[in-house]
């Protein structure tokens, strides 16, 4: 699955560094991705969490947290995961894409400039 786009919202409270969303495909956005900062285990994403009907954190038995949506497995994790914390570290380098001129083509094949 091809990830199209990686958005970040960068903010500082406590652990968490900001707010990713990640586009697959262009059809699939996952909003609510948090961007953590551990002191043991350095930066790490946080999948959104689950919620009951009055905004409360839904738990498992072990007490965890449940995801609301989540990877199936750890290379697809490490791969978002290091989309979104590169794109992370670019944003907080100042580090922008450059813009590249919008081009259209003319229906008319022979105005092509080859």
């Amino acid at each position: 699955m091809k990830i199209t786009q990686v958005k970040i919202s960068k903010f500082n409270q406590g652990s968490c560094l900001g707010l990713a969303s990640i586009t697959f495909e262009n059809i699939f956005v996952v909003t609510g991705i948090r961007i953590m900062n551990s002191e043991k285990t350095g930066r790490f994403i946080s999948m959104p969490p689950q919620k009951d009907k009055n905004g409360n954190l839904v738990k498992n038995k072990e007490g965890r947290v449940m995801d609301l949506c989540f990877p199936l497995s750890k290379d697809f994790r490490e791969t978002i995961s290091s989309y979104i914390l590169d794109e992370y570290n670019k944003a907080e380098s100042g580090y922008e894409e450059p813009k590249l001129p919008e081009v259209t083509m003319n229906e008319e094949p022979d105005d092509l400039p080859f």
